[in-house]
């Protein structure tokens, strides 16, 4: 089973599996604190279209009670 993205959940189960490298994205808010989200803004995973560079790490919204979830199908090359 797959895992959300950028999470420690789907970071310990890359480990698990045999991966070799892990990707993330790093964002940073505007009072300085770096967070990790793939997203430039809130819309997909909390509704609020709001940059997270333009918000203050306290300010930031809360994730919605369901997150969409969409996984890539690997071509028979290996490639995305």
């Amino acid at each position: 089973m797959e895992r959300p993205e950028n999470t420690l959940k789907a970071f310990q189960y890359a480990l698990e599996i045999g991966c070799q490298m892990l990707e993330c994205d790093v964002r940073i808010t505007k009072d300085d604190v770096l967070i990790v989200c793939h997203d430039e803004d809130s819309e997909r995973l909390c509704g609020d279209k709001r940059k997270i560079i333009d918000c203050n790490y306290a300010d930031l919204p809360k994730f919605k009670k369901e997150m969409p979830m969409h996984f890539s199908k690997m071509s028979s090359a290996g490639q995305f």
